[in-house]
């Protein structure tokens, strides 16, 4: 369930604080502690208030931090000012903390004056003035915040006992603060909540507690997210610091039942203390209502409003923001979005579900009896939480029916669960339905059972097309929180879409054929072979991939023929492939489709019945069929809208678009033989409803002039019409078109018309080898936010570029004719990236005139630039900074530190760059990628600034001739990946921060010996990282295995010796210890495999090379990664044929020398995703080799893997002792020569 927060105002505020106590009594101990005090805080505790009373008798001048604790976690204090109050330096510093609270937090405050004047303390006289004098003296710097404590507190209303009965006194003072503070609790909140500080953070954002402005939110949600739960846990939170408080819970049933007379009675009982007289009417209780609230500070929640006469609801129950006080707030509870938008609330939080580690949480309190072990219950545990999504009912419910089970009755359970929904939940989900119309009932239907992940437009349309009104019921659905849209495709909870899914079975659970709606394959085949037929059916959607054999081994095609005919009331049908191969189909002679069908999506059909008439047809999809004419004759598909004929690579034909007045989408994408439109002057003409045509991929060679014509035109793609040679002039009024695509066509020029296109946001002439130049640009252009021309043959832009004041990207990639820029480029302020890598022709960038605030991408790799101007730091939100492959370029301008948002400086291979700017300090906040490979650094070219880049998480030296990484790396406690490759001179690493998760260091023969010795402290480092990497799972709970720490070291002498198993074969084994997890200081494995270099003969280089970890954990395997390496894998030793030269430099990915790599398994991943910890063996499987092209480019040699323990060694003692290491033994020291 996604969450979406909403905010109607500016307003915002720091979160409530949690409270662990009710009251905070701050008293003076000789004073009161064993008479006035003890009593009321008996009578306190007896009434169920939490109150913290400070047992001990404390002397000194520092405030304990444990009581500055207790009054920061307390919802109000009692202050009991007696004679010597002021005499304890210790109470003033309560109080003035007492006082901070108030301030900042809306503590409330309730003084005592038990035996002193109330002007005593405001204007500390008396007794209390002649404390302040002895404090005058020696304590200056504290008096002055003693004194305001005292004067705001001696302001507040309070009790001043001086005479009569002190329990009279005291029954008074604990009814008064049990009626003010407890009126939450009476109000049953469940301990244990999970998750309940994330919402009630984020719902505090939209309370604003601190704001004296009236402020309503709205908690919205499917039923069982936790909405009333939240509501709840929220008020107990705050009601204490408002002046009347009211949780009117289940306020649909309440009203539906007894009425809203009951629930007006009710809420002034809560706020009146029960001193209201009864009401007789509603519109008499409105009136009181707002009379009783408009002057007081109030806490109100409206739990579960729904499905109830909602206008009779706001009117005189809910009221609006000038019913309440100032400072007041109020929640409402519903499942309807559009409610709350009536009531214009400030603030709405959609509730999401709970993410994986809480919902294992909140099942696991109901599934399991505490410190119960869940050994062997991992695996499905795990699918018990996927199959909740989060929802707690769900978790509650499920966790309540299994517990006690073994495994095996859960197995059974959740087996049965995909299959009937458990009840209690069931009923739950449905009372959202039940509130919908009949036509929004169907709809919701439709979506459970056949658009589910459906564009959202294109639904909408379907759904017109078949009467029941789309649009408005996709947002009645959304209102209710039955469905979610994200990115305009529409989605659904699980199991919502399964509580549809049942509503469906329910009547006639034995016979789909009955069935309105049919998606399970298994059903869907049931119904084919029965004997009565299916004439309920109104959606078919069949994944054919799920069970070919059953569709395509028996004679049930010979049936359909017999089968569709019965089918009077299909209305949409589909017919799929969601993964592997697609087989071509082909209808029984005579098949016909049903007259009201009005969606046809039919994958790899051969062709359509020579009676085809789709005359109520509204979508085609036909992707990837043999037709090669869509249908004979003059038809008329009056309705069609939307038309998918793509990769149907037989294509030759289509009809006149006059038989589909209607149409809004053709798609052809990927037709191949499609050649040929119809050229007739009026072949576009009174397509008014066109939007969207897509011709990519086809053999088409022109477009009809009439294509101007298209006035509803938005999209026109021509992308890889590899013949297409010319773009006609617009004639008419392409008023809407926004996308324009021409990337990879012949096209020489575009016509001078192409300005006309007002609407025009993105234009691609990206590929176009041919285009030499670009036409002049018009003013009225000024839409157009993407500009894609890379890899053509322009030789400059035209000054008029400056008109397109709304650019956002300009991408002029591979232009290698191009000379330079204007200068008029610099006005494109909106420009947020510009990319002119690999224009080998531009010698130089060219001065910044103006601020340019919002680029943030700069791309100049591949260039002949010999420098950057100063002026650079004018683009002021620059972040990407990339100079890759720039062989000229000497100096980097030393203002390139005033680039303070600058996150990623990428310089690699600029060879005549000897040194960087010295101010690169001022990057430590921003810099998070640093590419420095390749550049001939010198030893000492590293300037130290580098190492207060605290921000740094990447970095790569490389290929550069350093002797050591300088020991201030430590430094960088952000740092995850680090690459030193091919660095032939580098000799020492030095201690390395434990956030490293990747290390690259292959190419560097001088440490291959110095990293065979098992004690170094190389090996010391990365056992910190994989100390760190286990914390970071053990917190996280991350089920999947994904190997975050990569290593790959030199290692022409294979694996090292002391590795415990080794292997020449296909895999190696590792035999664990007897209950190996009970064992805390275990880890994990550290994998290692060797490989050889790459074959020289071999020059492809047009594959990528895939290699395989196959992990086995007892009796279960699987290959758990996939290695990837790009295509770039040849290193500066090997020749490489690039672009006709040789090429002999680093590439950042590869390596072809004898390299180590090392891979950390942590052990939390064997119980998290294996289900178990109870193996005694553990296999790593390595499969296959890389590959380019066709021969073997990498083979691998040999495999390790070696236990890791935490306590294996003491880092700190080991770094001691090598210190001061034996003469005699060279490895025992960090040795900067080898």
């Amino acid at each position: 369930m996604a969450s979406t927060s909403t905010q109607m105002a500016s307003d915002s505020s720091p979160s409530t604080p949690r409270c662990t106590y009710d009251v905070f009594l701050s008293f003076r101990g000789e004073d009161t502690r064993d008479n006035f005090t003890d009593h009321l805080y008996t009578d306190l505790v007896r009434r169920g208030i939490r109150t913290f009373r400070d047992d001990q008798l404390r002397r000194g001048d520092k405030i304990a931090p444990e009581l500055l604790k207790a009054i920061e976690e307390s919802r109000s204090s009692i202050v009991v000012f007696s004679k010597t109050y002021a005499d304890s330096r210790w109470c003033l510093e309560e109080l003035a903390k007492i006082m901070e609270c108030r301030r900042e937090s809306r503590q409330i405050v309730l003084p005592i004056f038990y035996h002193v004047d109330p002007s005593d303390v405001r204007k500390q006289t008396g007794s209390f003035g002649e404390a302040f004098t002895r404090y005058e003296e020696n304590l200056k710097n504290k008096v002055q915040s003693w004194r305001e404590a005292l004067t705001e507190s001696g302001n507040i209303s309070g009790w001043h006992i001086k005479e009569g009965y002190e329990s009279e006194h005291i029954k008074k003072i604990t009814t008064t603060i049990a009626n003010r503070i407890l009126n939450c609790k009476l109000l049953f909140v469940e301990d244990n909540l999970v998750g309940m500080d994330s919402y009630f953070e984020k719902i505090s954002l939209g309370l604003n507690t601190e704001s004296n402005n009236v402020r309503m939110v709205g908690i919205c949600g499917i039923g069982g997210i936790g909405k009333t739960t939240i509501a709840g846990y929220v008020y107990k939170q705050i009601s204490w610091g408002f002046e009347c408080s009211s949780f009117l819970e289940n306020v649909k049933e309440v009203c539906k039942n007894k009425g809203l007379l009951r629930l007006q009675n009710q809420l002034l009982n809560d706020i009146l203390d029960g001193r209201n007289q009864k009401i007789s009417n509603v519109r008499q209780g409105a009136y009181v209502i707002q009379n009783s609230l408009h002057s007081q500070k109030a806490l109100i929640v409206f739990d579960d409003v729904d499905h109830i006469d909602q206008l009779e609801l706001l009117e005189f129950l809910v009221g609006n923001h000038t019913w309440y006080g100032e400072g007041s707030r109020i929640i409402i509870t519903t499942r309807d979005k559009h409610l709350l938008t009536k009531l214009q609330v400030d603030y709405v939080y959609e509730v999401e579900g709970l993410n994986f580690k809480e919902a294992l949480k909140l099942f696991s309190q109901h599934a399991f009896l505490p410190n119960l072990s869940k050994e062997g219950y991992e695996n499905v545990l795990h699918r018990v939480i996927d199959y909740c999504q989060g929802l707690p009912l769900a978790l509650k419910v499920l966790g309540s029916l299994l517990h006690g089970k073994t495994i095996s009755e859960w197995e059974s359970e959740l087996h049965k669960l995909k299959i009937e929904p458990e009840v209690k939940i069931q009923n739950v989900l449905k009372i959202s339905f039940d509130g919908l119309d009949h036509t929004q009932k169907k709809i919701f239907l439709d979506i459970a059972c056949f658009f589910k992940g459906e564009d959202r437009d294109f639904a909408s349309k379907i759904l017109d097309g078949c009467d029941l009104f789309g649009e408005r019921g996709i947002g009645v659905l959304r209102e209710r929180c039955l469905i979610t849209i994200s990115r305009n495709r529409i989605y659904m909870h699980d199991l919502i879409q399964q509580m549809g899914w049942e509503i469906i079975r329910e009547q006639h659970r034995e016979d789909p054929n009955k069935w309105s709606r049919l998606w399970n394959v298994d059903d869907i085949y049931r119904a084919f072979v029965s004997e009565e037929g299916m004439k309920n059916v109104e959606t078919i959607s069949l994944d054919l991939s799920r069970s070919k054999e059953i569709w395509f081994t028996t004679n049930i095609f010979v049936q359909m023929k017999k089968v569709f005919a019965k089918m009077k009331k299909l209305r949409l049908l589909k017919v799929y492939y969601s993964h592997g191969d697609k087989y071509k189909m082909l209808l029984p002679k005579g098949f016909e489709f049903p007259p009201n069908l009005k969606y046809l999506y039919w994958e790899g059909l051969e062709s359509l019945p020579s009676n085809f008439h789709g005359e109520s047809l509204v979508a085609i999809n036909m992707k990837s069929s043999n037709i090669k004419e869509l249908w004979e004759g003059d038809k008329c598909f009056a309705e069609l809208k939307f038309l998918d004929l793509s990769n149907s690579q037989q294509l030759l034909k289509m009809p006149k678009f006059s038989s589909m007045p209607k149409l809004e989408t053709l798609n052809l994408k990927g037709c191949t033989s499609f050649c040929n439109l119809h050229l007739s002057v009026d072949a576009f003409h009174e397509m008014n409803f066109l939007r969207e045509l897509n011709f990519s991929g086809t053999g088409i060679k022109e477009l009809p002039s009439s294509i101007g014509y298209l006035e509803s035109l938005e999209s026109l793609k021509l992308s890889d019409c590899l013949n297409f040679e010319k773009f006609p002039e617009i004639q008419g009024n392409m008023k809407c078109l926004k996308n324009l695509y021409l990337d990879n066509t012949a096209i020489k020029e575009l016509p001078d018309s192409i300005g006309c296109l007002e609407a025009l946001q993105t234009l691609s002439v990206d590929g176009c080898s041919n285009l030499e130049k670009f036409p002049e640009i018009q003013r009225n252009m000024r839409n157009l936010r993407n500009l894609f021309a890379g890899k053509t043959a322009i030789k400059e832009l035209p000054c008029s570029i400056g008109h397109l004041t709304r650019l956002e990207r300009l991408d002029l990639e591979n232009c290698k004719n191009l000379s330079g820029l204007p200068s008029s480029i610099y006005g494109l302020k909106y420009l947020e990236e510009l990319s002119l890598n690999g224009c080998s022709n531009v010698e130089a960038f060219s001065e910044i005139m103006v601020d340019m605030e919002h680029l943030s991408g700069l791309y100049l790799s591949d260039m002949a630039i010999t420098e950057l101007p100063s002026s650079i730091e004018r683009l002021k939100g620059l972040e990407i900074l990339e100079l890759t492959n720039c062989e000229n370029l000497e100096t980097l301008p030393n203002n390139i530190g005033n680039l303070t948002r600058l996150s990623n400086l990428l310089v690699r291979n600029c060879l005549k760059l000897h040194k960087l700017p010295e101010n690169l300090r001022s990057l430590q906040r921003c810099l998070k990628a640093l590419d420095l490979a390749g550049c001939n650094l010198m030893e000492g070219a590293i300037p130290n600034d580098l190492w207060c880049l605290s921000s740094l998480q990447f970095l790569d030296v490389s290929e550069n001739h350093i002797r050591c990484i300088p020991a201030g790396i430590i430094q960088l406690s952000n740092l995850t990946e680090l690459h030193m490759n091919h660095c032939p001179m580098l000799e020492e690493i030095p201690e390395l921060p434990s956030s490293l998760r990747v290390i690259k260091a292959h190419g560097c023969p001088c440490l291959e010996t110095l990293l065979s010795d098992p004690t170094h402290l190389f090996w010391l480092d990365l056992l910190n990282c994989f100390k760190s990497e286990t914390e970071n799972r053990r917190c996280n709970r991350d089920e999947w295995f994904y190997p975050e720490i990569q290593i790959i070291i030199p290692g022409s002498s294979g694996i090292p010796k002391w590795i415990r198993e080794k292997s020449m074969g296909s895999e190696v084994r590792i035999e664990l210890p007897k209950n190996w997890y009970k064992d805390d200081s275990f880890l994990g494995f550290a994998l290692f495999f060797h490989h050889l270099p790459l074959d020289d003969n071999n020059d492809n280089d047009d594959n990528d090379y895939i290699y395989k970890l196959g992990i086995s954990i007892g009796d279960q395997s699987e290959v758990a990664f996939e290695f990837w390496w790009p295509n770039n894998c040849r290193t500066y030793d090997v020749g490489r044929i690039r672009d006709g030269e040789v090429i002999k430099r680093y590439d950042k990915d590869g390596t072809s020398d004898p390299a180590l790599h090392v891979i950390y398994f942590p052990e939390i991943t064997i119980s998290s995703k294996y289900g178990s910890r109870q193996w005694n063996n553990f296999k790593a499987r390595f499969e296959g080799s890389y590959q380019c092209g066709k021969n073997s480019a990498f083979k691998v040699k040999s495999y390790g893997i070696h236990p890791i323990y935490a306590n294996a060694h003491d880092h700190r003692q080991k770094r001691s002792s090598h210190d001061h290491p034996a003469e005699d033994h060279p490895h025992h020291k960090r040795s900067r020569h080898v």
